[in-house]
């Protein structure tokens, strides 16, 4: 039997892992209608009445936003509006924007209510394409920066979700040179 200290953990399990947390990860949304009492047991949400902001885990929030009992905040849009305009005033080129650390929770719960509502009540200042072109352009980047040996100091810039990318990226390139021989 491992001992605790020689644990390992798969790049698969790594990612199972974030996929965990980021459904955990609370965000905020509106309620449009009351809202009953919710126990699973591992989660309990007090009743509340319509018209409050509350704060619940994203699995949470697309439940609610699913059957019509919430919708994303106003902070959502303007969160995501102000990251997509920050990575778009980058200069071309291989410079990453800081965007804000949630920025894939709130990403992921703006995009599930666009889907799901086609942006109902919502005056979207970005849309899914700008989302994408985001996503994009930050993953082209952190491709390279996996296959450079040398401390690019960008950890400031990168969300958590975008470091673990980074290093499953470098480990693969690392693996990949070395049965190539290169």
């Amino acid at each position: 039997m491992e001992k605790a200290s020689e644990l390992r953990v798969s790049d698969e399990d790594r990612l199972r892992l974030l996929g965990i947390l980021l459904s955990l990860t609370n965000v905020r949304v509106k309620l449009v209608r009351p809202v009953p009492e919710i126990n699973t047991g591992m989660y309990r949400f007090k009743a509340r009445s319509g018209g409050e902001v509350v704060s619940v885990p994203i699995w949470l929030a697309e439940v609610l936003i699913d059957r019509g009992l919430a919708v994303i905040t106003d902070e959502t849009v303007r969160k995501i509006s102000r990251n997509v305009w920050r990575e778009y005033a980058q200069p071309r080129g291989e410079s990453l924007a800081q965007i804000d650390k949630d920025f894939y929770p709130v990403a992921r719960l703006y995009l599930h209510f666009l889907r799901k509502s086609g942006g109902k009540g919502l005056r979207p200042l970005a849309k899914e394409e700008d989302i994408t072109k985001v996503l994009n352009k930050r993953l082209s980047i952190i491709m390279k920066l996996a296959t450079l040996d040398v401390d690019t100091r960008v950890d400031e810039r990168l969300t958590e979700e975008e470091r673990l990318l980074l290093r499953l990226l470098r480990n693969v390139y690392r693996s990949w040179r070395s049965v190539v021989g290169i």
